[in-house]
């Protein structure tokens, strides 16, 4: 297959691998996902308190609090950070350990403590090198996009040069972190890798990557734009919707991770078995 339609298959193969074990999905990587979600509500109900000096409530004009500048205190920073963090890598690494496990994918090691912990290395080492450059791209580009956001700031819509530029950032990003890791399975199951192996192991994906990094850049974006479309109603709104279905995204972006791994690790074909099963 070209590169085009190879991505877009392994994003459509990624998307029905979630619909195959959604008995999984919703069973056990759900609750993990609202369990966070509930402590990160309820830090930031504890943080508007201490603004207002008043009962815990649901400020009308910012849900979002969490930064230093809306009054959250460092711990409470880093205590979000932590609960999200190891509630993430707990749901990848429960999901390509079930699902591997299912397609006979191993040897599986016993689940222990090293695990997450090399799971988090992988993870940190794959965000650094996929995002830095980003980072510094954006911010020579952000001298440059200054003026026209400027001339727009005022606008109810965001200038169409910085959607753009938004898009491509985030395809980058993902299209980098993909090539890096696949190391990530590796480590849910036990296995030694690096995230150097997988940027070698994914150079016959290379181009049909692109394809896959900007289908997941769409579905994040769709999320946003629900988002803000929820916010035209209520801001507290938004940011329920916002929050809960980024578990979307974040399950067919693991399991495009998983497919990856036992496509070029293992020899699976990426069509795998039939998607009728819940497992």
């Amino acid at each position: 297959m070209i590169p085009a339609k190879t991505g877009a298959f392994i994003f459509i193969r990624a998307l029905g691998l979630v619909w195959q074990y959604r008995g999984f999905a919703l069973r056990v990587c759900l609750p993990i996902y609202l369990l966070a979600f509930a402590i990160d509500i309820w830090i930031r109900l504890q943080v508007m308190g201490e603004i207002t000096r008043g009962p815990l409530q649901w400020h009308v004009n910012d849900p979002y609090v969490g930064a230093p500048e809306n009054g959250a205190s460092l711990s409470q920073i880093l205590t979000i950070w932590v609960v999200w963090l190891s509630s993430l890598i707990t749901i990848a690494i429960l999901w390509h350990r079930h699902v591997l496990g299912a397609h006979g994918v191993g040897p599986i090691a016993p689940l222990g403590l090293r695990h997450p912990i090399s799971y988090l290395g992988k993870l940190a080492g794959a965000t650094i090198l996929g995002v830095l450059p980003v980072v510094l791209i954006f911010g020579f580009a952000v001298s440059i996009l200054s003026v026209d956001f400027a001339q727009h700031q005022d606008d109810a819509r965001l200038p169409v040069s910085w959607l753009f530029f938004g898009a491509a950032i985030s395809i980058i990003a993902g299209w980098v972190i993909m090539r890096l890791s696949l190391a990530l399975p590796e480590a849910a199951i036990g296995q030694k890798g690096s995230i150097f192996d997988s940027w070698f192991e994914t150079r016959p994906l290379a181009g049909a990557l692109w394809v896959a990094a900007a289908f997941e850049s769409g579905l994040l974006t769709a999320v946003e734009l629900l988002g803000a479309g929820a916010a035209r109603i209520d801001v507290r709104l938004a940011y329920l919707v916002e929050n809960l279905t980024w578990f979307v995204p974040l399950m067919v972006g693991i399991a495009i991770l998983t497919l990856l791994y036992e496509h070029l690790y293992h020899g699976r074909s990426l069509r795998g078995t039939s998607l009728s099963g819940d497992t």
